[in-house]
């Protein structure tokens, strides 16, 4: 059989781009190896923009609903709060991160696609990928011992996201540049009896034996730590790690803890003619900063729309180069920043810790590095499907118009550009008609003091123009102002959609 789209593996980053694909109407294939999702799992913070990107997909409120909000990161020393990363001042709908376990995102993904027409189909393991440029040939093994058989599917393309060990990645000789870690990390969930500090605050000891508790809704912790062994007794040192951070307290009905090495690696290309990877098969780094689930959702929110264009028919091949371009850089600064930071726990030195702590203490380095940590600063500018005053994330705000709509997200939930002309910049008749069909025009009215929209976020747009295009991902295409900014936008619109346009 032949399809448009093979998908090779059901994480949250699979899932996602099977999302993105069914609910804009192309066909595929996901597939797993595992005959259900995996048991256990590593991921349990879900970042601001990852919420972001639920939002406009219609599923904040599942997120919310199953998740702990968290507000801040407290760091503790010798005992004593030595500095706190907080969220509040984010420029966004969700100033805060979510505890929640990755089984739970990966079962709020598979409802939607359900919803959409999609299902995981599982139990079934990509064993050989042959790729030319004119499609690719999978060779699938499908069950195990009497009942497995044998399938070769014929792919138009292939998108692997089955994690560290990438079949699809080694298929296609992709190297995955860097290093492993060599110090072990171990994880237990359990309760913390007499933990004296707020329950929707993340923790972390910097100091030796080192411990990171993160609240579950239901009353548990999750508490990341640095083993010396695989041994259960390590759970002695942790509990001395909490007490440290709270006198007294006490880990009780502790699961089974997990023990696991972390990486520091990069795919040397995210695209290889007609294959690409995503997530863990793209990219690889330590839990220290909670980046690996929420870098490869966000891989697969950018992938999606592109990939559904080109099969589409609406966008030249090309298009699909911007996936590396703007992934990859990004991707490499979650890993770097990840192990810089693995590299400071391991080497307990007391004055590369102070120098973190006094940087923490200006107000300014503080919100730069909470929106770091949130994965909201980085830009696509140098994308070359992107124009002059574009290349950031748009922030969701509240509109004054158009009607029916009351903030930004809620209209980026069609999966379409779209443009925005402020205050009677121009109106949707300026756009050309080869433009029509791949954007969607509003003419927002503007309040008596010129903006257009509500604060804090409202002051992004008054800065930047009243001509705004964005992006299905809600990132800023092009910003400029009058026609001027229309012609900007029609460049864009050219060197995403092609010529034809």
């Amino acid at each position: 059989m032949c399809v448009p789209v093979l998908i090779v593996g059901a994480g949250p980053t699979g899932l996602m781009l099977a999302v993105e694909l069914a609910r804009r109407g192309v066909e595929f294939r996901i597939i797993d190896r595992h005959a259900a999702p995996l048991g256990w799992d590593r991921a349990t913070v879900v970042k601001a923009r990852t919420l972001e990107i639920a939002d406009m997909l219609g599923l904040a409120g599942a997120f919310l609903e199953k998740g702990q909000r968290v507000d801040c990161v407290d760091l503790y020393a010798g005992g004593d709060r030595v500095a706190q990363m907080g969220f509040a001042d984010l420029d966004t709908s969700f100033p805060y991160m979510l505890s929640l376990p990755e089984s739970d995102t990966e079962a709020i993904l598979t409802a939607e696609l359900e919803r959409c027409g999609g299902a995981v189909e599982r139990g079934i393991e990509l064993t050989a990928l042959d790729a030319a440029a004119e499609g690719c040939r999978a060779c699938l093994r499908v069950g195990s011992g009497a009942d497995e058989t044998m399938e070769i599917v014929e792919a138009d393309w292939v998108v692997g996201t089955d994690g560290l060990h990438s079949t699809v990645r080694h298929a296609v000789g992709d190297a995955f540049e860097g290093h492993d870690n060599p110090r072990l990390w171990g994880v237990v969930d359990g309760y913390l009896d007499g933990w004296k500090h707020p329950g929707h605050h993340i923790a972390a000891n910097l100091v030796a034996p080192c411990a990171n508790p993160i609240p579950l809704k239901d009353g548990r912790w999750r508490v990341y730590f640095r083993p010396q062994s695989r041994d259960v007794g390590e759970l002695e040192r942790v509990v001395a790690s909490l007490g440290e951070m709270s006198p007294g307290v006490r880990l009780a009905d502790p699961d089974e803890p997990k023990f696991f090495h972390t990486y520091a690696r990069v795919a040397a290309m995210f695209r290889v003619g007609r294959v690409m990877v995503a997530g863990d098969a793209a990219h690889a780094c330590s839990p220290i900063q909670g980046h690996g689930m929420n870098s490869g959702i966000q891989d697969a929110h950018n992938l999606g729309w592109k990939l559904a264009l080109v099969v589409a028919g609406h966008a030249p091949e090309r298009l699909l180069d911007s996936y590396e371009i703007e992934r990859k850089p990004a991707d490499r600064f979650m890993v770097d920043s990840s192990d810089k930071a693995e590299n400071a726990s391991v080497r307990q030195d007391p004055a590369e810790r102070e120098q973190m702590i006094a940087y923490l203490a200006d107000p300014a380095n503080n919100r730069r590095a909470a929106e770091d940590n949130n994965e909201m600063s980085h830009s696509y500018a140098d994308s070359p499907i992107v124009g002059e005053g574009g290349g950031l994330r748009l922030a969701d705000a509240p509109l004054v118009a158009p009607p029916g709509k009351t903030r930004v997200y809620e209209i980026l939930r069609d999966g379409a550009h779209h443009l925005f002309l402020l205050g009677g910049a121009a109106n949707s008749a300026t756009i050309a008609q080869p433009h029509a069909r791949h954007v969607n025009v509003h003419c927002v009215a503007t309040e008596p003091d010129g903006v257009a929209i509500g604060e804090p976020q409202g002051s992004l747009w008054a800065r930047l123009a009243d001509v705004v295009l964005v992006r299905p991902d809600g990132y800023i295409a092009c910003a400029g102002r009058g026609e001027a900014g229309l012609a900007a936008a029609r460049h864009v619109l050219v060197a995403t959609f092609g010529e034809g346009a």
